[in-house]
């Protein structure tokens, strides 16, 4: 029987570029694969009006990073692109990323959210296959 073991997203993150590196190096070498660092904790400052911000998360955005973006990006051998959002138990997707989705799937682009290391593994590999 399989246990239920609760891991961050940060975790659930470096695992599944773990077995990246391991069952797919390839992938790395052609630089076919590769992680969007879109997400994660930010430190926030308090203004003189009480108001919180994150320096960073503001120059960030003065880069171009786009809240949404799923966190890894797969180009097939056809030359389209596919993605795969990660979520953890009790994550939600974000209107951002919802929007995103619907408007890569418009573009024809193939996304998979998954909520576990399998369901990881299985889209990883539905994507290859297709």
């Amino acid at each position: 029987m399989k246990s239920h073991v609760k891991i961050g997203e940060e975790d659930f993150h470096m695992n599944c570029w773990k077995f990246i590196q391991f069952q797919y190096p390839k992938l790395i070498q052609q630089k076919r694969i590769f992680h969007v660092p879109n997400g994660g904790k930010r430190i926030t400052k308090t203004n003189s009006k009480g108001q919180t911000y994150s320096p960073e998360a503001i120059r960030f955005k003065k880069m171009g990073v786009t809240a949404g973006i799923p966190d890894f990006l797969i180009l097939k051998k056809t030359g389209m692109l596919a993605a795969i959002e990660l979520k953890v138990e009790g994550g939600v997707i974000s209107n951002d990323q919802k929007e995103v989705h619907l408007q890569w799937q418009l573009l024809g682009i193939e996304i998979h959210v998954v909520w576990n290391f399998e369901e990881f593994k299985e889209a990883l590999k539905l994507i290859l296959n297709n």
